[in-house]
């Protein structure tokens, strides 16, 4: 099963809207939602959103915190 990471903890609009719209897209439809901020278990999950402030789409990570530009 395809699985989207985003961090646990209290909610913010900005994972959840995150969230959602991926599991629109193809490659994400019916994934399922794992909230966490153990790097153990987010290393392993499809893509993470929202967690650690890391910007890096070729690693799937994407955080709204990271900085786009060096």
């Amino acid at each position: 099963m395809v699985q989207i990471g985003t961090h646990n903890g209290t909610f913010h609009c900005d994972e959840a809207l995150g969230c959602y719209l991926l599991q629109k897209t193809d490659c994400f439809k019916g994934s399922e939602v794992v909230r966490s901020r153990d790097q153990g278990v987010l290393k392993d999950l499809d893509i993470v959103i929202d967690v650690g402030g890391v910007y890096d789409p070729s690693e799937c990570l994407i955080s709204a915190g990271a900085p786009l530009c060096p």
